[in-house]
């Protein structure tokens, strides 16, 4: 596939402005900042994306991107269903210090602030929550089907559970300025999986 100079123009402006949107939030970013990391005038910028909320759309498909690739990755170095969920949990024990993307989860990010006062971005951020819950269940599903996880166990329950205890975890911690909540979140989350029964 050949990229076009504006398709490159646009892919800069979103890698770019990643961090920014990241860390200030959809409503903190402003137009300056965008053209500040960029280096482009405001031409430049609108030339390419109709307004500011394109912009923030891809930009947060951007991030989250950066974020699921890491973890798939982990995912797929393991062969079996507890090994590819503790892959997972060790891929956030660095998440505090190292984060994939400046300014922490994406998905948490965004989740707060736009919960009552935009609801196109909240749904991008209920589908980019939902793929991650459904690779947890997925794993334990193609789990039971190999005798790795007990046919009987609630794969929803832990999914959402699963899911809720590392937000959590994250949310906690960069509240708090602390990495302690995220570990002790993330420890409680291995000591569930060991104890899923076979």
């Amino acid at each position: 596939m050949k990229f076009t100079k504006s398709d490159k123009t646009k892919q800069f402006i979103i890698a770019q402005s990643s961090a920014v949107f990241n860390t200030k939030g959809y409503t903190g970013t402003s137009l300056q900042d965008i053209m500040n990391v960029t280096g482009l005038t405001k031409g430049g910028i609108y030339g390419n994306f109709k307004n500011k909320e394109e912009i923030a759309y891809l930009v947060f498909d951007y991030n989250v991107r950066l974020v699921m690739d890491q973890v798939r990755q982990k995912i797929m170095a393991e062969d079996n269903a507890k090994d590819k969920l503790l892959a997972i949990v060790n891929f956030y024990k660095n998440y505090y210090y190292k984060p994939p993307v400046a300014g922490g989860c994406p998905m948490l990010n965004l989740a707060i602030e736009v919960d009552d006062t935009h609801p196109g971005l909240r749904i991008k951020v209920v589908e980019a929550l939902t793929v991650l819950r459904e690779s947890v269940k997925s794993i334990l599903i193609k789990g039971q089907k190999y005798n790795q996880v007990n046919s009987e166990f609630d794969v929803n329950r832990f999914s959402t559970l699963f899911l809720a205890i590392v937000e959590g975890g994250i949310m906690m911690s960069r509240t708090f300025q602390e990495p302690k909540y995220l570990n002790e979140c993330l420890a409680h989350l291995i000591d569930m999986i060991n104890n899923i029964k076979a």
